[in-house]
């Protein structure tokens, strides 16, 4: 069962906690490279259990979602804007979980590190102001916030750091070499 990164946050602090097991990796700088609903369970994570982060010292994060703003954006491009309330019935049926609480500003109001985030500015999945109130709700002042242009398909946003790493690799050196 998903739950757009709320009930996978453990996933998130099980890797940390893997990695700090490790001897040949304990003593490593940390970065993450958080995508979609991995960057929501990180968010989820830090709102939840902030000391896990104390040791990770950036994030990159391509395309985190807000589920409500997913289901709005596919709602209205199928002609049927007003299904929501139906469309959050029944995901709290399948999963116990309300629409709202899967939304990610509030999430994000515990990301206290540099983060990174990249979106594509007209993805057909969801809106700007999704990813914007995240970026807005974050307190650290190391942030910044890269809409990728030029196309509507949210899959180019997932290939553009595998396109051009700099901006990742620039921002990992930045906080994490």
């Amino acid at each position: 069962m998903i739950g757009n990164g709320i009930r996978e946050y453990r996933d998130v602090i099980g890797s940390l906690r893997y990695v700090r097991s490790r001897s040949d990796l304990k003593n490593l700088k940390l970065g993450l490279l958080s995508r979609c609903c991995g960057m929501n369970a990180t968010m989820a994570a830090m709102s939840k259990h902030r000391e896990e982060f104390d040791d990770v010292r950036a994030i990159v994060a391509p395309q985190p979602i807000s589920l409500s703003s997913f289901y709005r954006t596919i709602l209205a491009h199928m002609g049927m804007s007003d299904a929501l309330p139906e469309v959050a019935d029944a995901l709290r049926r399948a999963t116990s979980m309300e629409l709202k609480d899967m939304d990610m500003p509030q999430y994000a109001t515990a990301v206290d590190v540099p983060t990174l985030l990249l979106q594509v500015r007209d993805d057909t999945l969801t809106t700007p102001a999704d990813v914007q109130a995240m970026f807005d709700a974050m307190p650290t002042d190391q942030k910044d916030l890269i809409w990728i242009e030029g196309t509507n398909r949210r899959f180019d946003g997932y290939n553009y750091l595998p396109e051009n790493p700099k901006p990742m690799l620039d921002w990992f050196d930045r906080f994490v070499a």
